[in-house]
This record gives structure tokens, C-alpha cells and sequence, in this order.
């Protein structure tokens, strides 16, 4: 079973210069507020059943019962003037007391996005053209989007097989070259030129003395020989680089172990005391 059409709106376009159109200046300039509360809930009661409603008693009482502060006279009074400042169509409203508006009924039709108005609709007011609804426009522009999106899936589609192609291309290219070509250890300059740091060689006593000679330092090569080689030539815990480094390092401690020279003090005499003892004997002290 098909489910039944929904006829009427969720909401509908207000203007906001609703306020500011004759009509409704002269509803308000008469009932006050009451009178474009009045208009305004008509208009949600109208688009709620479609683009046009019916003025029966039914209706009065349940828009009475929203609007307390109004009675059954003064609503249908604002009615009336609505109906005479052509708010709503006066004649379909003397004819079968409905509300509608040539107004009401385009923007009814432009909401609902309709292509094509039927004659058989009741209380028309309004043509096809007026609604600015074409119907082979709109089925060529439905048709397009059709295409188009297929078009464009397609286009997607095409895009990610490219894609992935040149990608799995340059994965394959990667590997051929790294299985082809083989890695290169990159040297510094010193290993290239053949310069790197020397290996270290044991001195002779001989070599430590002619250096020590050199430097006049007074340090014995012997003596530098057999203290290093007691702790395996290690400079704490690490091996021995430089053995001419370990005889300067043995200079300076030498200079700042060494007794600093002190100047002779000048011996202060201390006065002499003399005395005399009891026999007159002289006591010098």
C-alpha cells in the first residue's frame, strides 16, 4: 500500500518585512498585537494543512484555545479585516469560507518543489507558470544531476585506480633499486684520504727520554715506561692515544707539585734584659 502524500509544511518562508506590509500595519494599527498574533498563527494553521485552510468553527475554537486573551468576536472581527485588506482572497472566502492567497499558494508551491499543477486541485488561484516551476526543466536538471553524479563517481573512480597504479609503480621501482644497487658506506674525508687517527705504539724508554730531553722537564723515559706499563698503557680506564700527551700531562703536575720558593725571613733580635742577683752578679737573659 502507498503512504499517503504529506500536503503540508514543516515550516514556511516569513518575510521580514512582514511587519512592515500595509496590511498588516492596518490590522495592527486596529487590534494591536492581538491582531498580528492572530494573522500569524492563520498562516502556520494554512502551510500546516497545505496552501489553503477552511474558516470553520472547528478552527475557531482550537486557535481560541491558544489565544486566551481574544475572544470569538474579536477573532472572527480580525478575520474579517484580513479578508477586506485582501491579507486573504476575498472571494474564495465569501464563496466556501477558505483561506488562501494568491501569495500563500506560490510560496506553498515553490516550498513543495512541484512540477506541475494539476487542475484538479481545489481553490486554486494561481498557474503553473506563476509558481515559476518548469516541468521538462525540472526533469532535464534531474536527469543532468543523474549523469552527473555518475559521471563523477566514475571520475572518482578512474582517479583512485590512477592513483594507486603510480603507486604501486614507484613501490616497484623502489625495490628494483634497492636489490640492484648496492648500499655505499659513506666515508668521511679522513677515511677516503687514507688520514684516519694512527694506531698507537708502544714507546721505548729511549724515545720517552729524547723527549723528555727536548722538553727539559726532567721526567726519566724508564721511569714513564715501567709506570705505564705496570697498568697495561691505560690512562684510567681507557687505552693509552698518545704517549707524548700522557709526558706533557706529567710536566704540568710536576710544576704544580713542585715546592713553591720562599723568601729567608731576617731574624729579628730580641732586646737584651739584664738583672742583677743578690750577690751583684750580673744575669743577662
Amino acid at each position: 500500500m502507498a503512504r499517503p502524500r504529506k500536503t503540508g509544511l514543516d515550516y514556511f518562508p516569513f518575510d521580514v518585512d512582514f511587519f512592515n506590509d500595509e496590511k498588516i500595519e492596518a490590522i495592527s494599527g486596529e487590534f494591536g498585537i492581538k491582531g498580528e498574533i492572530v494573522a500569524i498563527k492563520l498562516l502556520a494553521a494554512i502551510y500546516r494543512n497545505g496552501y489553503f485552510i477552511e474558516w470553520s468553527e472547528m478552527l475557531q475554537m482550537k486557535m481560541l484555545k491558544t489565544l486566551p486573551s481574544i475572544s470569538k468576536d474579536l477573532l472572527v472581527e480580525i478575520v474579517q479585516r484580513l479578508v477586506r485588506w485582501n491579507f486573504f482572497d476575498e472571494g474564495l472566502f465569501n464563496s466556501d469560507n477558505v483561506l488562501t492567497s494568491r501569495g500563500i499558494q506560490k510560496r506553498y508551491f515553490e516550498a513543495m518543489k512541484r512540477n506541475s499543477l494539476s487542475d484538479s486541485l481545489p481553490f486554486l488561484i494561481v498557474s503553473a507558470t506563476e509558481t515559476h516551476i518548469n516541468v521538462t526543466e525540472t526533469h532535464i536538471n534531474a536527469a543532468k544531476t543523474t549523469q552527473s553524479k555518475g559521471k563523477e563517481s566514475k571520475v572518482n573512480i578512474s582517479f583512485l585506480e590512477k592513483k594507486k597504479q603510480k603507486s604501486d609503480v614507484a613501490v616497484s621501482d623502489l625495490e628494483n633499486e634497492n636489490s640492484e644497487s648496492p648500499i655505499e658506506t659513506i666515508q668521511t674525508p679522513k677515511e677516503q684520504s687514507g688520514g684516519g687517527r694512527k694506531k698507537f705504539t708502544i714507546p721505548t724508554p729511549e724515545e720517552v727520554q729524547a723527549y723528555c730531553d727536548e722538553r727539559k722537564n726532567g721526567i726519566l723515559g724508564q721511569q714513564f715506561c715501567d709506570f705505564y706499563s705496570s697498568k697495561g698503557w691505560k690512562i684510567g680506564k681507557e687505552p693509552m692515544k698518545d704517549w707524548k700527551a700522557a709526558v706533557r700531562t706529567w710536566e704540568m703536575r710536576r710544576k704544580d707539585q713542585s715546592p713553591p720558593i720562599t723568601q729567608p725571613q731576617p731574624q729579628i733580635s730580641t732586646p737584651k734584659r739584664i738583672r742583677f742577683d743578690e750577690y751583684g752578679n750580673e744575669i743577662i737573659y
